[in-house]
């Protein structure tokens, strides 16, 4: 996933056309959920810590301070962690690598404070994203930090040493530091976005999922992506998302780009080869009906990645993995060019998780795709889970990990 700091500006955009299974009719009262309320379902790391638990529908989470109220959340590997009203993070679940950010490797079920977040002066963090036991975060002052797995250089400090509370990642001082803007996360490799428009990254490219052009090594400090500074007639930049050894970039006029793995066709572009490609191409994205306003990448496994993309009419479009359905359609064969996912009108966020989906209609949170572990929140075995349809939870924000789902 990935997130900007500044407003967006306006898009524009172009896809293909395919129609699979309608979404059924689904009975369920609706939730409505509090300011800064959290809730969770599915498998550890969410609204349960021990391995395998499953939570079949969604469960407010307890602890998370009502005078101090959550305004991001983030479903992660095996943890979650959520950014407060006041700059801080608390996170729970697994801590095996010091992902909680505690100071500790000790996991928890309930949430405990990330130490070290510089909050003095009005500063704090504003967004958190995750990858493979580890997060990073965006400060209101434009820089980032990041704890937990560093055994790819995913820390971005210059090291391979896993860090139990967040550390600074070190951008080159070359003048200025640049102001990043925005971030993304997955396993292995961090991205940022700054304001000049440029895209960093670096951790693991053995897949050439950094977009630098080449494939293997690890990069332990963030390097320039001179690949991504402006699409071909100058359109800057607007949002930058990371899945597993692949990553995704919106251009202000809605083109999509893509790079590195490209095993159940993750780059959206076609009939090209499945080998990694280092070098960002634009994603077969004609004949849509209205502009990419938003994009999100998800996957569990290098093999198992799809993308989704929000348009400005309120549609879904999708491509790459659809093992569990998790393009809304019947499980099957990767999807190669983009194509709709039937039945939603009306979303104003979308989710890609590790192998399930989900997307904000109406204020309603929707799901589809995996539910072997409780993922979609609709109790136990769901008829057709590959078919979208409204859980019964209303929400603000909604984020699905590789194992949960969490909402606020």
């Amino acid at each position: 996933m990935g997130h900007m700091r500044k407003p967006l500006v306006a898009i524009m955009a172009v896809s293909g056309l395919c129609s699979v299974f309608m979404p059924q009719a689904h009975a369920a009262t609706v939730v409505p959920t509090a300011s800064g309320t959290v809730y969770a379902w599915g498998s550890e790391g969410g609204a349960c810590s021990a391995d395998g638990c499953a939570v079949l529908s969604p469960t407010a989470v307890t602890k998370v301070s009502s005078t101090n109220p959550a305004v991001q959340v983030q479903a992660g590997n095996d943890s979650t962690a959520v950014v407060l009203k006041d700059g801080h993070v608390e996170t729970w679940g697994e801590n095996t690598l010091g992902e909680l950010g505690d100071g500790t490797t000790v996991s928890s079920s309930t949430p405990v404070t990330v130490s070290n977040i510089p909050t003095s002066s009005g500063a704090g963090a504003t967004y958190v994203d995750d990858g493979k036991a580890f997060y990073i975060a965006l400060m209101s002052d434009g820089t980032v930090w990041g704890w937990g797995n560093n055994q790819n250089g995913e820390l971005g400090d210059g090291t391979l040493s896993n860090s139990l509370v967040p550390v600074q990642v070190k951008f080159p001082q070359q003048g200025n530091p640049p102001d990043i803007i925005a971030i993304a996360a997955a396993a292995g490799s961090s991205f940022a976005l700054d304001s000049a428009g440029n895209v960093w990254a670096w951790g693991d490219n053995r897949r050439g999922q950094l977009g630098l052009g080449t494939i293997g090594g690890t990069q332990t400090l963030p390097a320039l992506n001179q690949n991504l500074k402006n699409d071909s007639v100058g359109d800057p930049i607007t949002a930058i998302s990371a899945g597993p050894s692949y990553a995704v970039a919106l251009f202000s006029n809605g083109t999509v780009m893509a790079w590195g793995s490209n095993t159940n066709g993750q780059l959206g572009c076609g009939s090209c080869s499945t080998s990694p490609n280092p070098t960002p191409g634009v994603v077969h994205l004609t004949n849509l009906p209205a502009t990419v306003v938003q994009i999100s990448a998800g996957g569990n496994s290098r093999t198992n990645g799809h993308v989704l993309v929000r348009l400005a009419n309120g549609a879904v479009w999708g491509w790459g993995s659809n093992v569990n359905g998790q393009l809304g359609a019947t499980p099957g064969a990767p999807v190669t060019t983009p194509r709709a996912i039937p039945g939603i009108s009306g979303a104003t966020d979308v989710t890609a998780g590790g192998s399930a989906s989900g997307a904000l209609v109406n204020g309603g949170v929707w799901m589809w795709g995996d539910d072997n572990l409780g993922q979609l929140g609709e109790g136990a075995n769901p008829t057709q889970p590959w078919v979208p349809r409204a859980i019964g939870l209303k929400a603000n924000f909604l984020s699905a990990g590789s194992k949960h789902t969490a909402s606020l």
